[in-house]
């Protein structure tokens, strides 16, 4: 039996989505000794949402048998769902250096661009991908989601209405209180109580703005846009 023939049972179960059937056929023989056999595990590890024991076996695989395209997409994709996209992006370089057209290299390393928020890069390796490619197109609607959302939070970031708030937002909100609570203290000592109470109730109608302001701003936006 080649090992082709062998392998054939846990693409069986990958394809029909029994990841658990899949990782029990491959342990069923000493597929550490194969990297086709060691890529095979650490994809159904990495599709049955076990990313960390994915990391580490497709990494193990790369030190056995050396750079690998599929084992490096793995090890990418997997660092991806765990959040950690520099080393994402690190192994799914190395992968498109060894096959720069493969498409759905391409789309995992568009995905992680479009997290990191780099659209732009992400557009351009789309650009590179069959057009006609299932994956092509789920990740194409992916980075149009993005993109809305980014037109969406620059309009609200821009909006005049939200200017008042400025200083909230650059020196935060806790030493804004600090400083206005420390003002209004030094206006009572040197008996500028009037000026103090002025302040007190300014500080407070800025405090119900800037709560009320930004959900209120959302909402005119998200209406201009047609959502």
């Amino acid at each position: 039996m080649t090992p082709q023939d062998r392998l054939a049972p846990a693409k069986m179960w990958l394809e029909q989505g029994r990841y658990d059937r899949a990782l029990a056929e491959l342990d069923g023989f000493r597929w550490r000794e194969e990297v086709d056999s060691t890529y095979l595990r650490a994809l159904a590890l990495w599709l049955a949402d076990r990313d960390a024991e994915a990391v580490k076996a497709a990494s193990a695989g790369i030190r056995r048998f050396g750079p690998h395209a599929p084992l490096l997409s793995v090890l990418g994709q997997a660092y991806h769902s765990l959040g950690k996209l520099v080393k994402a992006e690190r192994a799914l370089l190395e992968a498109l250096a060894l096959s720069p057209d493969d498409t759905h290299l391409l789309c995992a390393y568009a995905r992680v661009c479009i997290d990191a928020g780099q659209l732009r890069k992400a557009a351009d390796l789309l650009d590179r991908a069959i057009p006609s490619a299932e994956v092509v197109q789920r990740t194409r609607d992916q980075l149009l989601r993005a993109q809305a959302a980014d037109d969406e939070a620059q309009r609200i970031e821009r909006h005049p209405l939200l200017r008042p708030l400025a200083p909230l937002n650059r020196f935060g909100p806790i030493k804004t209180w600090v400083g206005v609570l420390v003002l209004i203290f030094c206006l009572r000592m040197f008996g500028l109580t009037p000026l103090a109470a002025l302040l007190g109730v300014a500080w407070f109608a800025y405090a119900l703005y800037s709560w009320f302001a930004p959900a209120l701003v959302r909402r005119l936006v998200r209406r201009k846009l047609g959502h």
